[in-house]
């Protein structure tokens, strides 16, 4: 581990990068790459056990108040056939 900070401290100091960075190597190695491991190996057990991926299916409500006055109205739109006719005079 020691190892690792000196490496990524003479990155860091190297590419004049923010030194706070320096603080985040121990928390990513104690907790980001076991946290990765994990879920590598959880995904290949699973794949050599031939299990497929099931996303959880969201079920809908329809349960959201909007507001009348937070949705905006719409603009006026000219029709299509229109726009030669509007902008002849200018």
């Amino acid at each position: 581990m020691l190892l690792e900070f000196v490496v990524t401290a003479a990155v860091v100091i190297g590419e004049h990068e923010d030194r706070r960075l320096l603080a985040a190597v121990p928390l990513q190695r104690l907790l980001w790459r076991p946290l990765t491991l994990l879920a590598v190996v959880g995904s290949a057990i699973r794949w050599v056990g031939g299990e497929r991926q099931q996303w959880g299916r969201v079920r809908r409500r329809n349960s959201v108040v909007v507001p009348a006055a937070a949705v905006p109205l719409p603009e006026a739109v000219l029709p299509v056939g229109d726009c030669d006719s509007h902008f002849a005079g200018h």
